[in-house]
């Protein structure tokens, strides 16, 4: 395709603030000084299409991308982080200067081209012009390139059609090896489309199912498509997302057990809900961070055995934390649901005693699966009211009152709360009432 230049300078000016245009224009002449071209790539240009709000800046720059970012580092008083096997680097600096200063960072790449010795591979890398940069990216939505040079600032670099597939919601893949090169490649299709409502287009997925029908992923690092699973899950619904993946037979990727039904269909859109509700709700503190792709890949697998998780959660090499929490939902999720369906009363402290331990992934995940009103009450009980409450009594309350410092300090303040939770202990007078009673027996 020839290359289309229009220039979207209007479209900058109405979508970034005048901070980030500054930032690209410095970016741009600081460039030009060093007799070189700079390009703003991929998301952040689509993004700015579709006017959609999007931070991540990526440059590629035609020449030494690090040699550029050391230069531009200082400029910036930024700290430069390289990666020099695949001329990359990543700046992270303050920006704009003065008092509204914020963390913020910069991608760079040298323009480069990419050569894949067998399916699946990780690419060779060789320095390139961008058009050849923009030629090895996956979709023609995310092949598309900003000039931040003076004299062109703002042209539209598409050599691939990407705005013409933005207009009528596309999703089409550059190449038709483009899939077997990379098959992590299908689940960004997938995200992709989900996310901006558009249609993946015949052919490409065509070239998803012929990927699939050669076991692409057989080769393909299992890292890679845990990250790519993560990032599809982290998505708003990503319910829609996993039905894509069950018609391109891609579940049996992460097991062969997996089954999609209407069953795993309404735990998805009950955890969906119970995400929303979790991260809008007024009662909690900012503290509380939620990985909600751990919620749905808990649902996802809940139909494996213990030792079928944990050899999943070993081949995808999820971290301690990640494993732990999958683990524990698979292994006690169903026994933790019988306990709370209980119809005799159960005491705060005692829900509080079986849900504390667990993370907050797990709680929500249980909530989404339970099949009781009950049980979704008491849940939702410990999330608003129960997690959040604190004693006012702490060590050195316990050493005034002559008690010497040891294991002893947290039973005598883990039963404080419990009867706090229970009781009407409103004040640390009242704790200190309880305490000394407690002691003396």
């Amino acid at each position: 395709m020839d290359l289309i230049t229009p220039n979207i300078n209007k479209k900058m000016r109405a979508m970034l603030s005048r901070d980030m245009l500054k930032l690209l224009k410095l970016c741009g002449a600081l460039a030009e000084e060093s007799g070189l071209r700079a390009y703003v790539v991929g998301g952040f240009v689509r993004d700015l299409l579709l006017g959609v709000r999007n931070l991540d800046v990526d440059l590629v720059i035609e020449g030494d991308a690090i040699e550029f970012g050391r230069k531009m580092a200082r400029r910036l008083r930024g700290k430069l982080v390289p990666y020099s096997r695949f001329g990359t680097a990543t700046i992270y600096m303050h920006w704009p200067p003065g008092k509204r200063s914020r963390k913020f960072k910069i991608d760079l790449a040298t323009a480069r081209t990419e050569s894949y010795e067998r399916p699946a591979a990780l690419p060779k890398v060789k320095f390139g012009t961008i058009r050849e940069d923009i030629s090895r990216r996956d979709f023609t939505i995310n092949a598309m390139a900003v000039s931040l040079t003076r004299k062109d600032f703002g042209n539209l670099l598409d050599f691939f059609g990407g705005k013409e597939d933005l207009s009528k919601k596309k999703i089409r893949v550059l190449h038709d090896a483009s899939f077997v090169d990379d098959p992590t490649r299908i689940f960004r299709a997938i995200r992709f489309a989900e996310r901006y409502h558009f249609t993946i287009e015949k052919h490409t997925e065509d070239l998803i199912k012929h990927a699939v029908n050669l076991k692409s992923f057989e080769h393909t690092s299992k890292e890679r498509i845990r990250n790519e699973i993560a990032l599809l899950l982290s998505e708003d619904y990503p319910l829609n997302a996993v039905k894509k993946m069950a018609r391109f037979h891609e579940l049996r990727f992460i097991h062969p057990d997996i089954k999609l039904g209407a069953q795993m269909e309404k735990e998805f859109a009950a955890a969906r809900r119970a995400i929303r509700w979790f991260r809008g709700s007024h009662q909690r503190d900012d503290q509380r961070h939620l990985d909600a792709w751990i919620i749905y890949f808990m649902i996802l697998i809940r139909g494996l055995t213990y030792r079928q998780a944990k050899v999943l959660c070993d081949r995808f090499a999820l971290s301690k934390w990640d494993r732990l929490r999958i683990l524990s939902f698979i292994k006690d999720g169903s026994k933790l649901i019988k306990r709370l369906s209980s119809s005799k009363r159960l005491k705060p402290s005692e829900i509080y005693r079986v849900l504390n331990p667990i993370s907050y992934e797990t709680i929500l995940a249980m909530m989404a699966v339970a099949k009781t009103k009950r049980v979704r009450n008491r849940l939702t009980n410990f999330i608003v009211k129960y997690s959040a409450v604190k004693v006012y009594v702490g060590g050195e309350d316990l050493r005034k009152m002559g008690l010497r410092p040891g294991p002893e300090y947290r039973k005598l303040l883990e039963k404080l709360l419990w009867a706090k939770l229970d009781l009407s202990l409103d004040t640390k007078r009242d704790e200190m009432v309880y305490l000394k009673r407690l002691i003396k027996k």
